[in-house]
């Protein structure tokens, strides 16, 4: 065995002996977040990544409800104004993860995955036999125009037009959101009676949307 063979492994043992590789001499691409592992990722810095465990259970929750009442014609509505997050901390109110964003009553996912969706309409109605009817869409259109489709439409009528009645519909949908740009929610109803209203509250979820990511895409 020659000199120069010995010395080079000698070399090679200091090199790694000690805990002498630790985090710092690594090129991973981003800062450590207690209780993420190293992920393989060819197109970041070094080939690796800090990234959560998957499939350790749900990681996004979020919920929003129309804040007063909207009154109907007979012809589509969308909610377009009067969202909030629910807020009332002391009931133990709150989001799970970055949650959702909102616009004009159009709804923009946080990430990619298969998203429950639970929706609830409650409604009012006075002096009439109105059918009503709670809209849920999706838009998975990438060309910058959503084009939109009923994956949820929900129906109830009134038997009594005396008086002032109360009904509810609900609608639940898996949505696959592969595109956060472009895969959109947005929630209306239709009213056959213009004493119809769709009940909101700033206070309480009366007519409300959940959000929930199930898995991965």
């Amino acid at each position: 065995v020659s000199t120069a063979k010995i010395q080079n492994d000698a070399v090679t043992e200091a090199k790694i002996a000690d805990a002498s590789v630790d985090e710092a001499r690594l090129k991973i691409s981003n800062s450590p977040t207690n209780g993420h592992y190293l992920q393989a990722q060819s197109g970041n810095t070094g080939g690796l990544t800090w990234a959560a465990v998957s499939g350790g259970g749900i990681s996004e929750m979020d919920c929003w409800r129309l804040t007063s009442n909207i009154q109907h014609s007979s012809s589509e509505q969308w909610f377009t104004s009067g969202w909030e997050r629910q807020d009332n901390p002391a009931s133990g109110s709150t989001k799970l993860g970055t949650g959702m964003t909102e616009s004009s009553g159009v709804f923009n996912f946080p990430s990619t995955g298969f998203w429950l969706i639970y929706a609830h309409w409650r409604f009012q109605n006075t002096g009439a036999e109105p059918e009503y009817h709670g809209y849920l869409q999706t838009s998975t259109d990438t060309d910058g125009s959503p084009d939109w489709y009923f994956p949820v439409d929900t129906v109830a009528s009134f038997t009594d037009g005396t008086g002032t009645n109360y009904g509810t519909c609900t609608g639940v949908h898996v949505f696959d959101v592969t595109n956060t740009t472009h895969h959109q929610v947005r929630l209306g109803a239709w009213a056959s009676s213009s004493n119809t209203y769709t009940a909101g509250h700033t206070n309480q979820n009366i007519t409300y949307v959940y959000f929930v990511r199930l898995a991965d895409t």
